[in-house]
């Protein structure tokens, strides 16, 4: 009886632990999904600007511009895990942008 008495305790006090916990901020749904959005319409884009650069270009030069326009998409894709991800959902720094801290 006595050896259960600290892990009945414990069960017992767990759930006022709980409910005493802050709460985070909460992201908005429709600004999430605008940013999603967005992201996939840019991701959309790419081939296309890659087939107008690529067709403005010489002959021999197609497959260059064509990487090269795909290799922008990695830079800036990186980019956005590095920086616009915490500046877009991070803690407000002002009204409009977060900060680098997540």
């Amino acid at each position: 009886m006595i050896r259960g008495l600290p892990a009945t305790v414990l069960l017992l006090t767990a759930p006022a632990a709980a409910w005493a916990a802050e709460e985070g901020p909460v992201i908005d749904t429709g600004d999430t999904t605008f940013i999603l959005i967005s992201a996939a319409l840019v991701m959309l884009m790419v081939p296309g600007v890659a087939l107008l650069y690529g067709g403005m270009s010489a002959r021999r030069n197609v497959l260059n511009t064509v990487m090269l326009a795909f290799m922008c998409l990695c830079v800036v894709s990186v980019q956005w895990v590095l920086f616009g991800y915490s500046l877009a959902f991070g803690p407000d720094l002002g009204k409009f942008v977060g900060s680098l801290q997540t």
